[in-house]
């Protein structure tokens, strides 16, 4: 695995830095990279959890319902939206509301288009 650093490599790297540095580097990768913020804005800040749920269930139900045309239905999509507002999260209550929703989105997706694999 050439190139891939481990934890144990990470760890030393960050453990070697001054708290200045540290802030640095941290606020460099706020600045680049939005999944660093969300992160950042989801376990700082109250409201940052609710903003990244609505997020994450805007996704889901564009892939089901979109504002313009008819939805994929893609259940990689849904599920991907799941799993990623699942690594931001620490609250199980949130992520299982996110699951509940995608079950009922798909419910409705079905009772008003039909389910596809009937008719084959």
């Amino acid at each position: 695995m050439t190139g891939q650093i481990h934890l144990r490599q990470l760890k030393q790297y960050l453990n070697d830095r001054s708290r200045d540095e540290l802030i640095a580097e941290i606020s460099t990768l706020y600045g680049r990279f939005a999944a660093v913020k969300e992160y950042y804005e989801v376990k700082i800040t109250p409201e940052g959890l609710d903003r990244s749920f609505a997020k994450y269930k805007k996704i889901i139900s564009n892939e089901f319902f979109p504002e313009r045309g008819f939805g994929k239905a893609r259940l990689s999509v849904a599920k991907k939206a799941i799993t990623d507002f699942g690594k931001l999260s620490s609250s199980p209550k949130s992520v299982a509301d996110l699951m509940l929703f995608f079950v009922e989105t798909g419910i409705e997706f079905t009772s008003t288009y039909g389910d596809r694999r009937t008719h084959c």
